[in-house]
């Protein structure tokens, strides 16, 4: 006997996802661009924030260290968002010349 309840694999969830990446990609793009926009320049300052923040101490050495730690996290992040624009946008035009 076959029941009549829908399957949840059978179910929708295009329109859920589309929403959600409406949302995640520009805060992705504002995320990595943040990383390196307020990165103070100065090692000092980074284990200030960082004492500040967390009250753990950090050596000049160990700032520098998180310091170049976090920009290459936010270039890292932004050229992963461009190759993926780029790979979407390379999609759409392809499915645009196909039609």
């Amino acid at each position: 006997m076959r029941s009549h309840h829908s399957c949840c694999c059978q179910s929708n969830s295009r329109p859920r996802r589309k929403v959600i990446n409406i949302f995640a990609e520009p805060f992705a793009w504002l995320l990595s661009t943040a990383c390196l926009v307020l990165v103070p320049k100065c090692p000092f300052c980074v284990a200030g924030y960082v004492a500040i923040l967390t009250g753990l101490s950090l050596t000049t050495s160990q700032a520098t260290w998180l310091r170049h730690s976090i920009l290459l996290a936010g270039i890292a992040g932004l050229l992963t968002l461009a190759v993926l624009r780029l790979r979407s946008t390379r999609d759409v035009i392809r499915n645009i010349k196909h039609q």
